[in-house]
């Protein structure tokens, strides 16, 4: 039986790291979409319970990325606005008792308003930048490990965002 739930996990999370994302970046260079970008929300997707009880919320993921954004002199909004950008966080994740570790699946997207080419006054919500990452963590280091994994992929967006933007004189910086 431990055999099958193994087997069962390990095709869970070779799925989820197969999946693939349809969206801008096939078009254009993801780069490109962030220049000129002066300001973003942050969105946090809801937590499981079991998962918030292992010591996972959404405000502390929140707050470890807002405090990346500003630090690279980004102003997070806080703000509902619907023509605001913002950069989505949503972590998914599968339990296995026995025995007891967490198969996960993060994604960071950046979405704001885009028009269709063929009609500017259509516009809708779209990802113009996306990353992710899976893997499998045990039950004493999921939070940690999530939260990193969070962090390193907001790390991947940040490099992306100061290529096309870089910081001006004045901005607040990360120091060593």
């Amino acid at each position: 039986m431990k055999k099958i739930k193994w087997i069962t996990l390990i095709t869970v999370a070779g799925l989820l790291w197969g999946s693939t994302w349809v969206n801008a970046e096939y078009v254009i260079d993801k780069k490109e979409t962030l220049r000129g970008i002066k300001s973003m929300e942050v969105v946090i997707e809801s937590l499981e319970p079991d998962i918030i009880r292992l010591g996972l919320t959404r405000e502390m993921l929140k707050t470890d990325v807002e405090l990346k954004l500003r630090l690279a002199g980004i102003k997070v909004v806080t703000e509902k606005n619907l023509d605001e950008p913002y950069l989505y966080v949503c972590v998914n994740i599968y339990s296995s008792k026995n025995p007891p570790v967490f198969s996960f699946n993060v994604s960071v997207q950046f979405n704001q308003l885009v028009y269709l080419g063929r009609d500017k006054n259509i516009s809708f919500d779209g990802v113009t930048w996306s990353d992710g990452c899976t893997g499998i963590v045990g039950t004493k280091e999921m939070s940690k490990f999530i939260r990193d994994a969070v962090k390193l992929i907001v790390d991947k967006f940040l490099n992306d965002y100061l290529s096309v933007n870089p910081i001006q004189p004045g901005t607040p910086q990360k120091k060593n």
